[in-house]
């Protein structure tokens, strides 16, 4: 059964959630770490790495803690649009600290790898993730029983699809603010949203939505696309067009298929079938509408699965990313976000505890 409970961003809460959860503190091979520090030495050790899937080469680093093998791993996964490796560094260098091989890499069409992001469906983000999995647990000095997944946003529904297709690629997974509801649901709450934001009114509204629901019935069937250009051309001088420019995201119509998962996905049957252990971390004011939806989906649909080792955790205060309200997209100019109290060190304790139990296992 899942273990739910909520958060509210202060030390005393963290500390019980640890009792409760049994997670320790300690972390393996800080002394090594330190060690290094001491000396003027990056505890880090990296290499830059390639790996394919089908005929797309996909380009990252692996980042290695200093403490001795065989090492556990994970694999970091990017949220929605481009992706490049760098946005995911300052958790990958967290991870190596805590004793983990860490790979990032470039999202299709991002940095130095090939392909494109515009043209990558559900199945090819899994692909994506599965690949990077199996090339990390195939790395000298990698213990392949304890490597895992970490992934924001869209990887939430990344995740559970890929751990549906392969029940053994992941030890663990951890998500964060993502997945739970179908991302249409996610679409159509963002796309209302602009609308408020841009005061429209609400014979406005209600045309404006129309439009967006005309879009994403061509995604989902791929019928009436000149329907659609039509409706757009019309449309684009209104006040509220540019709050849904659908336009902006209008796939050539070879690339249709791959986008027509955003119209039509239900993660609900995915996540029921995932068996590894999981951590989702959702953020009370990430689109708050949906938080409370976000927050029964994963939890009932771990339930109705039977997973054995499933936790839920609301940080009441955080917004999308366990970010600060206000600082999530920080990220995208160069900056570090700032996270809510207690979900860094809830993700390290939980990884620290699930890595000592994988171990007992081995």
């Amino acid at each position: 059964m899942p273990s739910v409970m909520t958060i509210r961003d202060t030390l005393k809460p963290l500390a019980w959630t640890m009792l409760v959860l049994g997670i320790a503190w300690g972390t393996p091979g800080i002394g090594q770490i330190q060690a290094a520090e001491a000396v003027g030495q990056s505890p880090v050790r990296e290499q830059a790495i390639t790996f394919r899937v089908g005929p797309i080469t996909l380009s990252g680093t692996l980042l290695r803690s200093p403490a001795g093998g065989p090492q556990p791993g994970i694999v970091l996964l990017h949220g929605s649009g481009p992706g490049p490796r760098q946005a995911l560094r300052i958790f990958a260098e967290r991870f190596t600290r805590l004793g983990f091989a860490a790979l990032i890499f470039d999202k299709r069409g991002s940095g130095a790898s090939g392909g494109s992001w515009t043209e990558e469906s559900l199945e090819d983000l899994a692909d994506d993730a599965l690949a990077a999995t199996a090339f990390l647990k195939a790395q000298p000095g990698i213990d392949s029983r304890r490597v895992g997944v970490w992934g924001i946003s869209q990887a939430g529904w990344v995740i559970p699809h890929a751990a549906a297709r392969a029940p053994s690629a992941f030890a663990f997974a951890i998500v964060v603010t993502g997945g739970g509801v179908k991302p249409l649901e996610i679409e159509q709450h963002d796309y209302a949203a602009a609308l408020d934001r841009a005061n429209v009114n609400d014979d406005e509204k209600r045309a404006a939505l129309a439009l967006v629901g005309q879009y994403f019935a061509y995604l989902r069937t791929g019928e009436n696309r000149a329907s659609l250009e039509n409706a757009i051309q019309a449309e684009h001088e209104k006040p509220w067009f540019k709050a849904v420019d659908v336009s902006r995201v209008l796939p050539a119509e070879s690339a249709r298929g791959k986008w027509e998962w955003v119209a039509d996905y239900d993660p609900a049957p995915d996540i029921q079938r995932m068996a590894n252990p999981i951590l989702v971390v959702l953020g009370g004011k990430d689109r708050p509408e949906l938080f409370t939806a976000m927050n029964e989906q994963w939890r009932s649909n771990l339930v109705l699965g039977g997973n054995p080792d499933s936790t839920v955790v609301e940080f009441l205060s955080a917004e999308h990313g366990a970010a600060v309200a206000g600082t999530h997209h920080i990220i995208y100019s160069g900056g570090p976000p700032t996270y809510v109290p207690g979900y860094l060190d809830l993700v390290d304790a939980w990884l620290r505890a699930h890595d000592v139990e994988a171990q007992k296992g081995r």
